[in-house]
């Protein structure tokens, strides 16, 4: 709370009284009685005018209430009198599931074998189940709580200024967590055999423990740090119910390393499959010739030296017979060549 709105009550309650006492002067009998009424009505006005009063404890907030004895009160339903001066509202915190997505800068991985990280993208889902540790825990947050109410306006009384600071909490104790876990990958990955690096390639040992296995494993990863946020956040009152790795950035200069002959491979890959595809295709122009060739000989047999009658039917089949293998023709192209086809001459 700002100095300001500390002091504006006692001023306006100071004021009160004289006021008060300067109309009470102005009749010479009962004086004090006089004074006391106008006093209390005063008084009765203020409050009302302080938004003091019997108050309704919305249904997706929690109310703290801090008393002129520094005592704290929690109401979580029904109603509350808030009296100004004699107790505060210390905080109004949301008794619903939080969703918060932030980003951890860059990781300076400390192992030759795992390069920097430039970027981790988190989500965390998390709610407040214990409000009066979370709220005596605040007090580590004090200072950031001023800066809240300083630079955007927020009063303790306002859920949103305990969404940001909370949120704010949980980016610093889930970023070095992440970090923690990402120092120690390698050996995780020594220890346990389910975390084993899962690529759908085979990568070579330079590359054994790179970034890549943790953007590829980061349900792992944020599983083996969720572990340990959620035993943090249990002293804060908090239980985190969800925590994801959205994406992870890897150091270009890795990737540059990793691909770095990637375009000379495409190239080659390209050029044999040219070479091959010509290949084939000279390949199954020539066995296509064969067969229209044979085509056309059992045509002029059955013609010239059979005799037979032949319908569109027989030559259908014929022509089915000698040109699709397994169902499928071998070379359509044979039968479109033009006038030096087989098959035209045929």
């Amino acid at each position: 709370m700002s100095p300001t709105r500390r002091v504006f009550p006692f001023v306006t309650l100071v004021g009160i009284i004289f006021i008060a006492a300067a109309l009470a002067t102005l009749v010479e009998q009962n004086q004090l009685p006089l004074f006391l009424l106008l006093f209390l009505i005063g008084l009765m006005g203020w409050i009302f005018w302080m938004g003091g009063g019997w108050r309704l404890a919305d249904k997706d907030t929690v109310v703290i209430i801090e008393d002129f004895t520094r005592t704290a009160h929690l109401f979580e339903h029904g109603s509350y009198l808030y009296i100004p001066i004699v107790n505060a509202i210390a905080a109004k915190m949301p008794n619903y599931p939080i969703m918060h997505e932030f980003a951890v800068d860059a990781i300076d991985t400390k192992t030759t074998k795992i390069l920097k990280i430039d970027e981790i993208t988190v989500g965390v889902k998390y709610t407040i189940t214990d409000f009066m540790v979370c709220y005596e825990k605040s007090e580590g947050i004090k200072q950031l709580i001023k800066e809240l109410e300083h630079s955007e306006k927020l009063h303790t009384d306002n859920p949103t200024l305990w969404i940001r600071a909370i949120n704010t909490m949980m980016q610093g104790l889930i970023d070095d967590a992440i970090r923690s876990a990402v120092w120690k990958w390698a050996t995780l990955l020594a220890q346990n055999p389910n975390l084993q690096l899962e690529t759908p390639f085979a990568r070579s040992s330079p590359f054994e423990h790179d970034p890549y296995s943790l953007s590829l494993n980061r349900d792992k990863l944020s599983a083996k740090v969720m572990d340990e946020v959620r035993m943090r956040a249990q002293r804060w009152g908090l239980k985190v119910d969800y925590l994801a790795f959205e994406s992870i950035v890897l150091d270009p200069e890795l990737i540059n390393r990793a691909t770095r002959d990637k375009p000379r491979e495409l190239a080659n890959a390209e050029h044999d499959a040219k070479k091959e595809a010509i290949a084939i295709r000279e390949k199954g122009m020539a066995e296509a010739e064969v067969r229209a060739a044979t085509v056309a000989k059992v045509i002029e047999v059955m013609m010239n030296q059979e005799r037979l009658p032949l319908t569109e039917q027989m030559i259908y089949n014929i022509v089915r017979a000698a040109m699709y293998s397994d169902g499928e023709m071998i070379w359509k192209g044979v039968v479109e060549k033009g006038s030096g086809g087989s098959v035209k001459a045929a």
